[in-house]
């Protein structure tokens, strides 16, 4: 029997979530840029610089005009940096806003009647420990439901032999209820 694998086409799944997840890698990034510029702007802050450009000679401080230098000279790479920076903060979101994605329509599904179906992530999804037990709960509550409704149509048979006492048709009456209350959830699994 082969095993189903399960691929996501949609990589912005919760748009909120991942967004401000990878807002929040790009600033970790931009913060460490700063620091980094920051530190080497203290080290060479007393220091002068020369610089020879277009026919015209520049006279100022080391950070100043090394950071604009730096800028002018490499924007393609930190436009092309931020991106490559961008593409794996998407990725590592996709694995953590995926299952719980799958988790909300999951109980969604639960509350809904629908117990005891399987709950599919990815390989390399995380959560698989909460998928394992949201299952085993689902189903737990599956099989006691179903072993209720067995119950109830046992006492709807005890109940049916001996109808000539008004007890037993009270226990009738409270077992249909209790059987419309089980008829809500759906315990048959795929």
């Amino acid at each position: 029997m082969s095993r189903k694998t399960y691929s996501r086409r949609n990589y912005f799944i919760k748009r909120n979530m991942q967004g401000l997840f990878v807002f929040r890698y790009f600033l970790v990034g931009v913060s460490g840029s700063i620091i980094f510029g920051l530190f080497f702007a203290y080290f060479a802050y007393n220091s002068m610089t020369i610089t020879y450009d277009d026919y015209a000679l520049q006279l100022g401080e080391t950070p100043t005009i090394l950071l604009k230098q730096f800028l002018l000279a490499h924007w393609f790479y930190l436009l092309s940096g931020g991106l490559l920076f961008f593409l794996p903060s998407l990725l590592l979101s996709h694995r953590v806003a995926g299952p719980i994605y799958k988790f909300e329509k999951y109980v969604d599904q639960m509350n809904s009647g629908r117990l005891g179906e399987p709950l599919h992530l990815r390989s390399k999804d995380e959560g698989k420990e909460l998928a394992d037990k949201i299952y085993n709960l689902s189903t737990m509550l599956s099989d006691t439901m179903a072993e209720m409704k067995e119950l109830s149509r046992e006492i709807d048979q005890l109940a049916d032999t001996s109808d000539t006492c008004s007890t037993c048709k009270k226990i009738i009456a409270r077992n249909t209820n209790l059987r419309t209350l089980l008829e809500r959830f759906d315990t048959s699994r795929e």
